[in-house]
């Protein structure tokens, strides 16, 4: 353990039961059974759990018309895969399929997407951006949705790798402000992470990528939005956009990426920010998650606290 104090103890006691459950089978190692079923029996019940999956199940509407709106379903079925949801569960079968049913010929998982162009109003397009083909893949396969047509998006992503990892790429004729052949940041991170819960976790192209991510972190320059300064130090969750929590989540999936030293380094200053009593405070937050622990700066919060031990223990 990396951490100064260990905050289990706290997790197993809070009022958040998705924090309990996770605490117990991705900390304690528990396996189903009395215990462990109950404090998911609790998760699946509580009402916040619910919202998100009632929210959820309106995917693919509404269109998304900037990636970073943290109230859209895509981000809240990504929020749901943290959790430990899985097939099986209310609404997630469902969910499931209409991911599927948007998937393209060539793999492809697709979204209802409104784009402006200048002033010129576009309407709603079935299409990708490597901005949220990656998440939905995530989201999939971290239901345990299996097949060949998940494996048919895995491969897919895994295809779209440059030499400089993954970068801003779609099939609508759009690309952000950035030169065609950077890498985009943001891109890169969410197409790690979804590969890095699949077979391709250990491939020659997730290795390009997370040297892509490396360098991006050691450059410090600014590629399409993404930068590493002040924003990008501030702890937050859910991980919706480009910062340090984020990265460390996502490269810690990966055994490669953790045992660097480079990771290690931007861990370290994470972990410094923990308080005497083992949790962790939100530094910025997404105000569409004000009603949770850690959309507010005042106290420490069980839901981010809980995200930063998982990391931690994948590190052990």
């Amino acid at each position: 353990m990396y951490l100064k104090v260990d905050p289990a103890p706290a997790l197993l006691t809070c009022n958040e039961p998705w924090v309990r459950y996770s605490t117990l089978i991705n900390i304690f190692g528990k396996t189903p059974h009395n215990e462990v079923d109950y404090a998911r029996s609790e998760m699946l019940g509580s009402p916040q759990i619910k919202q998100i999956l009632t929210e959820s199940s309106t995917w693919p509407d509404p269109p998304i018309s900037r990636h970073n709106d943290a109230k859209h379903p895509l981000h809240k079925l990504a929020f749901l895969a943290d959790w430990g949801l899985h097939v099986g569960d209310p609404g997630i079968d469902e969910i499931a399929k209409r991911i599927l049913e948007y998937q393209e010929i060539d793999g492809s998982l697709q979204s209802s997407i409104e784009i402006n162009i200048g002033q010129l109003e576009v309407p709603p397009r079935k299409g990708w951006l490597l901005c949220d083909y990656p998440t939905l893949l995530y989201a999939l396969l971290s239901f345990g949705v299996a097949g060949k047509r998940v494996d048919s998006a895995a491969e897919h992503l895994a295809e779209l790798v440059d030499e400089n990892g993954w970068r801003c790429r779609g099939n609508l004729g759009f690309r952000g402000p950035g030169r065609k052949t950077d890498s985009c940041p943001y891109a890169n991170l969410i197409a790690l992470k979804a590969l890095s819960v699949s077979k391709w976790r250990d491939s020659d192209e997730v290795a390009l990528g997370v040297e892509s991510q490396f360098d991006h972190l050691e450059e410090g320059v600014k590629h399409y939005l993404f930068g590493v300064g002040s924003d990008f130090r501030k702890l937050k969750y859910p991980n919706i956009w480009y910062d340090c929590l984020h990265v460390a989540d996502v490269l810690s999936r990966i055994p490669a990426a953790k045992e660097d030293l480079r990771f290690k380094t931007m861990w370290m200053k994470i972990i410094d920010k923990q308080g005497p009593d083992g949790g962790f405070v939100s530094e910025s937050i997404w105000k569409a998650w004000a009603n949770w622990s850690f959309g507010q700066k005042k106290r420490w919060s069980p839901t981010l606290t809980c995200r930063i031990a998982l990391i931690d223990k994948r590190l052990t």
